[in-house]
């Protein structure tokens, strides 16, 4: 029932923070050369704080709702270039303002797979929009690959890595909890219920998959999440991975991506 009236409040919260974006992009695009650089800077300050607010607003619903909605949802068959064409422009707005490197890596991922669509954009859109919040300077790599299950059933291995500031292993477990900020320091920093984490742990062990992290203070964090997915095409050819600062033009470039140590991993039954 708790479950039921929070997802009730995010859907009431969720209209008028659509509206609010909606007009926070009008001012942008239609008085951009009449503002100075001071107010251009008030609304796109103004504009990731109501993208943080939408995120949160999204987690809450997907929060109430993640098992019964992974269980629920039917497979679907899409080009894995249409999942990463959703994830852009949300991780654009995300790094507004931060100058950010983010790279998205699908050198290794399946042309086609059959898997719930929505269920894994969830994942992979608060994976990466995480490591952007918690980063304050470098580069954020999200890696799509195809891969295999603990039994050696086809999956979809979806990969995270960041510079920030990493997790000390006392707080490792805590990070998937509901509602849980790492610490005071990072509640005061960085805005949000603690939800995010939560939803991607509860996603993941709906379709049947593993979570892991490799994360040490100072070293950044890098996780992992593998899901059962059937592959319908493999790549015909080489692709590369996008990068871009901010909202800049996406350029093409190679990537690999990397973790730091230790490696902690949760596996779902």
């Amino acid at each position: 029932m708790r479950l039921e009236a929070l997802a009730n409040l995010a859907h009431e919260l969720r209209t008028p923070v659509q509206v609010l974006l909606g007009y926070l992009e009008i001012l942008r695009d239609d008085l951009e050369q009449e503002l100075g650089d001071e107010s251009r800077e008030i609304i796109e300050r103004m504009n990731a704080n109501v993208h943080d607010l939408a995120q949160t607003v999204e987690n809450m619903i997907a929060f109430a709702t993640s098992a019964a909605e992974a269980q629920a949802t039917a497979e679907e068959v899409f080009r894995v270039s249409e999942l990463i064409d959703e994830l852009t422009p949300a991780l654009e707005a995300a790094n507004r303002g931060k100058g950010l490197e983010i790279e998205i890596d699908t050198a290794r991922a399946p042309e086609t797979i059959g898997c719930s669509r929505k269920p894994l954009r969830v994942i992979l859109l608060n994976l990466a929009s995480n490591a952007v919040k918690f980063t304050g300077s470098g580069k954020v790599t999200i890696s799509v690959a195809e891969g295999r299950t603990l039994n050696g059933a086809d999956a979809v291995v979806l990969e995270v890595a960041d510079t920030g500031p990493g997790i000390a292993p006392d707080q490792l477990e805590r990070a998937f909890e509901s509602l849980s900020q790492l610490s005071n320091t990072s509640a005061r920093r960085h805005r949000g219920l603690g939800l995010g984490l939560s939803v991607v742990h509860q996603h993941v062990g709906a379709l049947g998959g593993t979570i892991e992290v490799r994360t040490a203070p100072g070293q950044g964090a890098c996780f992992r999440a593998t899901v059962p997915c059937r592959i319908v095409r493999r790549a015909a050819r080489k692709t590369f991975a996008r990068k871009f600062h901010g909202a800049a033009g996406i350029g093409a470039a190679q990537a690999r991506i990397g973790g730091a140590k230790p490696r902690s991993q949760l596996h779902h039954p």
